[in-house]
């Protein structure tokens, strides 16, 4: 979905945004699009779950409420 709005915006913005363009898409094609690939080699592949991604206000959300100490709230290890 981030991908999709910086698209947008530079191509609003083209062409005076189109070195920022070329700086930008070399991260986000080997890196950010590929995130998945790049947390498990970060963890040494030590975490075999599946990566779950939120929207960015919803994991700001989640960390609130699951760092609260009311009961229940919390998750159990």
């Amino acid at each position: 979905m981030k991908f999709e709005r910086l698209l947008e915006t530079y191509r609003s913005y083209a062409p005076q945004g189109y070195s920022s363009f070329l700086k930008a898409m070399p991260v986000w094609l080997n890196k950010k699009l590929r995130l998945t690939r790049e947390m498990s080699r970060g963890l040494k592949d030590a975490y075999k779950k599946r990566f779950i991604f939120t929207e960015h206000h919803e994991s700001h959300a989640a960390s609130a409420f699951y760092a609260t100490l009311f009961k229940g709230t919390r998750i159990e290890q």
